[in-house]
């Protein structure tokens, strides 16, 4: 962010967004929309480590629904510049770390 942008911010205001960047905060806006998946993803910062199982059984989820979230999270998250999204296996009882 330049120093022209901090200001922009610091006045309240935001700082003019690309067509592209608009976009990817579009796609991570809806992406977040869905309770699962924002509540995986708060699982995940809260555990180190934890096994697509737990989350399925406090999801009260099947292991194909909670892999289909973890696998649209991973889609957004590994083509952004953040910190690598977990890759769960199908397999039960395989760690997801983050």
């Amino acid at each position: 962010m330049t120093a022209t942008n901090h200001a922009a911010v610091a006045k309240g205001k935001l700082p003019a967004l690309s067509d592209a960047a608009i976009k990817d905060v579009a796609k991570l806006f809806k992406l977040l929309a869905d309770e699962t998946r924002l509540r995986i993803l708060t699982l995940l910062t809260k555990h180190d480590e934890c096994h697509v199982r737990a989350l399925c059984d406090v999801l009260g989820q099947s292991q194909p629904a909670v892999s289909h979230h973890l696998a649209l999270l991973r889609k957004i998250f590994s083509t952004s510049s953040s910190t690598a999204c977990p890759r769960p296996t199908a397999a039960s009882g395989s760690k997801i770390t983050c």
